[in-house]
């Protein structure tokens, strides 16, 4: 094996395909709305704003949306259209945004924080660029109970009532819904499904390999590199898996070693299945060893 590996980011990642298809199709969209406007006429065309709106939403447009995209000025202008109609809220960026909120990866679980924040960045156009750091969090207009940090009953029971997330979306902030103390707050990752799933019954390393396949749709084993510093490998990774230290280089620490260092990010982390919420600890490190027993140690 390869012991210079270097990292790989030009092979898609299998699975997902709902998501991948969902995202696939903004793609398109954002190659035709980059054309210059004398260039982005091609909407006038019945057939290619069926497409358009299609591919955004899911649905066939109506005789009277199709006729404003037939005649929108540019590309940009009948897609727009489409991406203002309820189905790309409720439909598509759900679809997406369903799959990075759970382990599985799957579009079928219920409405949860993760998801409805994402959407509502989108809405809002806020800068993606922010999604894994900033103090935010969206709930629902008019359901009640409020979100709590401790259960999900706000958005399950927005999603059993059929509520039209575009137009009920309220922008608020962890901190102040939550409790959480600023320092504790990154975005997606510490709502309440982000926290499940980054920081429950393990060493939280899988916190990174989330993230890494949400934000770049590459798998870890895609990433591996084995030509970076060891030094920062964790203790628990064997010596010499199955008696042969060569397995250690030339395969384990393509991940860990880029693994384990981006982890300490995690570190003051854990979600109590208890409590139902994430525990933030400033200052103590702690590790999750299985859903109920965890270990904690001083900071150095």
């Amino acid at each position: 094996m390869d012991t210079k590996t270097q990292i790989k980011l030009d092979e898609p990642r299998p699975g997902r395909a709902s998501a991948v298809g969902a995202l696939c199709a903004l793609a398109v969209v954002s190659s035709l709305t980059l054309r210059p406007a004398h260039a982005a006429v091609a909407t006038a065309d019945p057939a290619t704003s069926i497409l358009l709106y299609t591919r955004i939403t899911g649905v066939p447009p109506s005789q009277t949306t199709l006729n404003s995209m037939v005649a929108a000025p540019t590309t940009q202008a009948a897609a727009a259209i489409a991406t203002a109609a309820p189905q790309f809220y409720n439909v598509t960026l759900r679809n997406i945004f369903a799959a990075e909120s759970n382990r599985d990866q799957s579009v079928f679980v219920p409405l949860n924080d993760y998801t409805v924040t994402a959407i509502g960045m989108v809405h809002d156009d806020i800068p993606y660029n922010t999604a894994l750091s900033a103090d935010i969090l969206y709930t629902l207009k008019g359901i009640s109970p409020g979100a709590l940090p401790t259960d999900n009953v706000h958005y399950q029971t927005a999603d059993t009532k059929a509520v039209d997330l575009s137009a009920n979306l309220m922008k608020t902030t962890q901190t102040g819904t939550y409790g959480y103390p600023a320092a504790a707050v990154a975005g997606l990752i510490t709502t309440r499904a982000g926290a499940i799933q980054h920081f429950d019954a393990g060493t939280n390393r899988r916190g990174y390999s989330i993230n890494i396949v949400n934000q770049t749709c590459h798998a870890m084993e895609q990433i591996t590199d084995t030509s970076l510093p060891s030094d920062r490998v964790r203790e628990d990774v064997a010596a010499s898996p199955g008696g042969d230290s060569r397995v250690r280089l030339q395969s384990c620490l393509g991940c860990h070693s880029h693994m384990d260092p981006m982890a300490g990010a995690f570190a003051y982390y854990n979600f109590d299945e208890t409590k139902g919420a994430m525990v933030y600890t400033a200052g103590r490190l702690t590790r999750s060893i299985s859903s109920t027993r965890a270990t904690t140690r001083t900071a150095t």
